[in-house]
């Protein structure tokens, strides 16, 4: 029940009852739960060759990683025997290397370490995809 005030009798401080059922809005913001959900994220680096370019972004890609950065590295490789033989003469080998960055859902790193431990088996250079994850402590 809604009093009102009766508005044709002015000198009445009587007011009147109205009969008003309640109405029920259907909103769907109300079903929305409000807890945060926290995806847990990991840093994943992926070094690798020039030549695996195109590989590494469609893995990426066909992982459900679709927002990552990547860079131009150089690699240095020192061949250890040449090292023990002759620690004068150290054979230091270099290469145009690849990093790729991506921030990742915890749930797709095991997807995405198969299919480079996958594309590593296949591949008959000596040069592989290498990955590492780390853990975000925290991020803005």
């Amino acid at each position: 029940m809604i009093q009102k005030l009766n508005p044709t009798n002015s000198k009445s401080s009587q007011p009147s009852t109205i009969n008003q059922q309640p109405t029920t809005i259907n909103d769907q913001r109300s079903t929305i739960n409000h807890q945060p959900t926290t995806n847990i994220m990991k840093l994943l680096l992926i070094t690798t060759i020039k030549e695996f370019e195109k590989n590494v972004k469609n893995l990426l890609v066909n992982s459900g990683v679709s927002v990552f950065s990547y860079t131009a590295v150089k690699g240095y490789k020192a061949d250890q025997k040449a090292t023990v033989d002759n620690w004068f003469a150290a054979e230091i080998t270099e290469s145009n290397s690849l990093m790729f960055m991506a921030f990742v859902e915890e749930d797709r790193i095991d997807h995405i370490y198969a299919k480079v431990s996958t594309f590593n088996t296949k591949q008959e250079f000596q040069s592989k995809i290498h990955i590492a994850t780390l853990e975000i402590e925290k991020s803005i």
